[in-house]
């Protein structure tokens, strides 16, 4: 399909709109997503870190206490003789009383590891709401990781968790307090996650642990696990509705997170989380019930030996999803305007640069349909308006070209202007065998004595064009007019292997012709015809400032004088022409011919008929 030059251009300015338009939304959402991301990175950073600062003061006097326990002669005696009864343990609550009470100021409400509680040294385990009150939660491993809590707490016994506790009693031989998170039975049969400090006990300083003392508190899953005074401000992302857990044993525990929630948290950290990795290592979204979240992870006890536990954060993406689609629609509202607008532009510009190009197309297709005489308005200055300054001259001289080309045409045969204009041909000669033929009227000084001069010219100058068609229609080239007479070449400058006939029926027709122009005219006459066919030096003769196209030797002094003796209404032809039309060509020769200029006779031939059917000829 061929498009125009104003279609191309808005299509064109279209394609490029929408092409800015796409690539400056799709960086701006980029843009917006790297901020979201960066946000929502340095949130959960803060939640992690002011987690991690809580939970620090939250177990130092935890762990120092815990020191002194396992390292007590009691610990040592108790674990030594492997004895884990009821009055072993409480034993071991009465004992861890009296070291916190040590370090906690006296009075309602004191402080202990940096949690608030009511306490007794009855050697009962801190009563209280059950172990998710924020009480503490003590317990003694054995050497064979057998747990043995006080007051009865059931702990979930994973084959992570059993593992880590063999080793921390002395399988593998812990030599560091260990923190770490395990999971836990309340005594309404809840699973619950308790943050533990474990310090293994040895019957001597280096000796192989022999087991280990436990103290854990519940961690209060109610609370998100920052806290709620945040201590670093982050920018808000107007998605602040986050949710929390923490993953530990395969499980996710978060009151805010339905159990499938869970279960999609719980897959994707399973997939996504190498074996002893700390956090995740690349972005993940997962998409639950319609809601996508941002996915984090963090260890809680990284290089620890209990089981790895990690804080998860869900940050949720409905905000930077809708302000994207909001960016999508403002971007695609401002795309759509400056298309339009871009499009009403090129619409002006292709109509102002197809306007000229419109005037020189039509100005083009009259030039070259031989009107010279068009010109195209010069509306500007720029590069339209040199093109059209430039198109006017180009046909003013073309004009010029072709009236000089008129006068050269109507000064020489058209054959031969064609070929002085093309400059095939040149000054000099060479040797060809034309046919030369000699119009001549008879009579024409008697005729012409009656007749005013210019009537003389009228009668002439019809006579002539008459003349110089039928020469045109037998392939000829009329070489000159000297007076009444015409002369006529065929052969030159081109032949069609025909010449003689051409001639011999060219003779025919301008009897024929000159029958038909004296029916009703004022002034009748005949002509007589020569014919002579031979070999003569054709070319351009005069100087390189002027030229004269034309035929020299015998042949065309023999066809003047046969036309001289041809009568009335009579073509006469020479031995060679007849000679090449004879087996075509009806007539007589004539006796006793005598030219002047040649010695001895001449022979003749009058020429009647010429079977013109048989000859072809092309132009």
């Amino acid at each position: 399909m061929r498009l125009k030059f104003q279609t191309k251009l808005m299509l064109a300015v279209a394609f490029v709109v929408a092409l800015v338009t796409g690539v400056v939304i799709s960086s701006t959402e980029d843009k917006v997503r790297e901020t979201y991301s960066q946000l929502a990175e340095e949130r959960f950073e803060a939640q992690v870190n002011e987690f991690l600062e809580v939970r620090k003061t939250r177990l130092e006097d935890m762990g120092q206490n815990l020191d002194k326990v396992a390292s007590s002669d009691w610990a040592r005696k108790v674990f030594a003789v492997g004895d884990f009864s009821s009055k072993s343990l409480a034993d071991f609550g009465k004992i861890a009383e009296t070291l916190a009470a040590r370090d906690r100021p006296s009075g309602p409400g004191r402080k202990v590891g940096g949690q608030v509680g009511d306490y007794n040294a009855k050697g009962k385990p801190f009563s209280g709401p059950g172990l998710l009150g924020g009480k503490r939660l003590l317990c003694l491993v054995d050497g064979e990781g057998g747990l043995h809590p006080l007051g009865g707490a059931r702990f979930r016994k994973g084959k992570e968790s059993q593992r880590a506790l063999q080793e921390l009693a002395g399988v593998g031989y812990v030599d560091e307090r260990q923190m770490g998170y395990l999971v836990s039975e309340s005594d309404q049969g809840e699973s619950q996650v308790v943050e533990i400090v474990a310090v293994p006990v040895r019957a001597e300083e280096g000796s192989k642990p022999m087991g280990a003392v436990m103290i854990g508190m519940v961690v209060p899953l109610s609370i998100s696990p920052a806290g709620r005074n945040e201590k670093k401000k982050i920018p808000s992302t107007g998605s602040e509705n986050l949710l929390t857990g923490i993953l530990v044993e395969g499980e996710v525990f978060s009151p805010g997170m339905s159990a499938g929630l869970k279960e999609s948290v719980r897959l994707a950290a399973a997939d996504s989380l190498e074996l002893g990795e700390d956090r995740l290592q690349e972005e993940l979204v997962l998409e639950y019930e319609g809601t996508p979240y941002r996915l984090f992870c963090e260890r809680l006890n990284p290089g620890g030996t209990l089981p790895p536990a990690y804080e998860v954060v869900l940050y949720p993406l409905t905000q930077l999803r809708s302000e994207l689609m909001d960016l999508r629609l403002k971007g695609s509202g401002v795309g759509v305007g400056a298309l339009w607008f871009g499009v009403f532009m090129a619409w002006l510009l292709a109509r102002r640069f197809s306007r000229p190009i419109r005037e020189l197309a039509v100005a083009t297709k009259e030039i070259r349909e031989g009107n010279y005489e068009v010109s195209v308005p010069i509306r500007s200055k720029d590069e339209f308006g040199d093109l059209a300054k430039s198109f006017n001259e180009m046909a003013e001289e073309l004009k010029t070209k072709e009236q000089i080309r008129d006068v050269l045409g109507k000064v020489a045969d058209e054959a031969v202007a064609e070929a002085l204009i093309s400059g095939s041909l040149e000054l000099g000669g060479e040797t060809r065998t034309v046919s030369i033929l000699f119009c001549d009227i008879r009579g024409f000084t008697t005729l012409s004595e009656a007749m005013e001069p210019t009537d003389v010219i009228a009668l002439l100058n019809d006579h002539m064009t008459a003349m110089t068609r039928v020469v045109y229609d037998h392939c000829g080239v009329v070489d000159k007019f000297v007076g009444d007479e015409i002369m006529a070449v065929f052969g030159a400058p081109k032949t069609y292997g025909d010449d003689a006939e051409n001639a011999a029926l060219c003779a025919l027709k301008m009897l024929e012709e000159r029958a038909r122009l004296n029916q009703g005219a004022e002034h009748p006459f005949e002509v007589g015809i020569g014919i002579a066919t031979g070999s003569v030096v054709v070319g351009c003769i005069g100087s390189m400032d002027r030229l004269n196209y034309t035929v020299i030797g015998e042949r065309v002094n023999r066809a003047s004088r046969l036309s001289g003796l041809a009568e009335p209404r009579q073509a006469v032809v020479d031995e060679v022409t007849w000679q090449a039309i004879v087996g075509r060509a009806g007539g007589k020769e004539i006796e006793n011919v005598n030219l002047k200029g040649y010695a001895g006779e001449v022979r003749a031939f009058l020429l009647e008929r010429v079977e013109e059917a048989d000859l072809t000829h092309s132009g």
